[in-house]
């Protein structure tokens, strides 16, 4: 939970303390956060061809999806054609027109199948990379937000950053916003918005970033 106290106490609420900001200059912020952008930067890039991907395999699917729709409209015309006595030659030439159209959507939307099956292998190929690198890069991040962290924050400590909730986590890998809001006496419904969009954007995201 943010809290904003009194304009005159400029202070957050977070990982179970209350902590006021240090004055830190701009550019020493810019420097601290160089690193971290730079980890977050990469992850993005690494994200790119599995993300355009995953939205192929999207669209893919609906296209199968409408193409067999298509085919079982079809197939219910011509069941309920079939239900007619004595068809005429007209209809039976009809019926057969129906099934031949049928047929042609299924080979099309198998087709899609296959390439769509092909894809999810690659997917989850690229997928169990990009696991194995976060893994592997996400206690770099995290060092690097601990050293922002207790930069901006007066007290913080390591100790801290490793006992934050989820809650507290989209606080402090957003802390140097966070500072700017509550010191120019931005309120705390304001605050509590950003922090809900946050917790939202990280449900919403397509993104591959594991959790760190």
């Amino acid at each position: 939970m943010v809290k904003l106290y009194n304009p005159r106490e400029k202070s957050i609420e977070v990982c179970g303390k209350k902590f006021y900001f240090n004055n830190v200059p701009v550019k020493d912020l810019e420097n601290l956060s160089k690193d971290a952008e730079k980890i977050m930067k990469e992850m993005s890039e690494k994200t790119e061809e599995p993300e355009k991907l995953a939205e192929k395999i999207r669209e893919q699917t609906l296209e199968a999806q409408e193409l067999l729709s298509q085919r079982e409209r079809l197939l219910t015309l011509n069941d309920n054609l079939m239900k007619i006595d004595n068809l005429t030659l007209d209809e039976i030439k009809e019926s057969k027109e129906l099934l031949a159209e049928s047929g042609k959507l299924k080979s099309e939307a198998d087709k899609i199948i296959k390439k769509v099956e092909k894809a999810q292998d690659k997917f989850q190929e690229m997928n169990k990379e990009i696991e194995s690198y976060f893994n592997e890069v996400n206690p770099k991040l995290n060092e690097e937000y601990t050293k922002i962290c207790c930069a901006v924050l007066e007290g913080f400590t390591a100790e801290d950053f490793e006992n934050r909730s989820s809650t507290d986590e989209y606080i402090l890998k957003n802390i140097i916003e966070f500072k700017d809001k509550v010191m120019t006496n931005v309120g705390e419904n304001k605050l509590q918005a950003r922090l809900r969009e946050l917790v939202n954007a990280k449900y919403e995201t397509k993104s591959f970033q594991g959790e760190t």
